[in-house]
């Protein structure tokens, strides 16, 4: 890539990740290059909810025929509770998630989320980190709610950690259900 280019790309990646959709819709329409979205533009929108920075890069690159992807941007987006672009994402890209969307999602306490890839993506095999992070970061209604709908369990670190932070409802629920 010429150093050109790569700045362009900088640039396009910032104002995904702001939302600034003038800024890129300027950008693209001033340049001969089509190549101005890196595959993590649509990552750094969908971390940001900036659907429709998303949706402008999808039909633009889609109509050029040029093919971007990166799985990351549903993990993104369930890192900050954006349910709304995983949806959007889910039905019209390709690229899927992994089992860090519900690494994140647990870990930030977007329950919306939680239940939604559970549904949504029952092939991800989370093991014991999902209620892991729940329990870690203080989340109660997610490690209820896992505990009824998954059949990972926890590990000893959910409960170790729940007392260390002083969770004492969590670390209740745990040792009550957890062998």
């Amino acid at each position: 890539k010429t150093h050109k280019l790569i700045v362009l790309q900088e640039t396009i990646n910032a104002a995904c990740k702001h939302g600034y959709i003038d800024v890129i819709i300027f950008l693209y329409s001033h340049t001969n290059n089509k190549q101005i979205f890196s595959k993590f533009s649509i990552t750094y929108a969908a971390e940001c909810g900036h659907l429709n920075i998303i949706k402008f890069i999808h039909n633009t690159t889609l109509q050029e025929n040029i093919k971007i992807s990166n799985k990351n941007a549903m993990d993104y987006a369930a890192l900050n509770g954006h349910l709304h672009v995983l949806k959007w994402l889910n039905e019209n890209r390709y690229e899927g998630c992994s089992v860090s969307a519900l690494y994140n999602a647990c870990k930030n306490g977007h329950l919306n989320i939680v239940k939604w890839i559970t549904v949504n993506k029952s092939n991800l095999n989370c093991g014991t980190k999902a209620m892991d992070n729940a329990a870690i970061y203080g989340y109660i209604e997610i490690v209820e709610w896992l505990s009824i709908n998954r059949s990972e369990g926890c590990s000893v670190k959910a409960l170790t950690m729940a007392i260390i932070k002083g969770y004492l409802p969590i670390a209740e629920f745990i040792y009550k259900n957890y062998s």
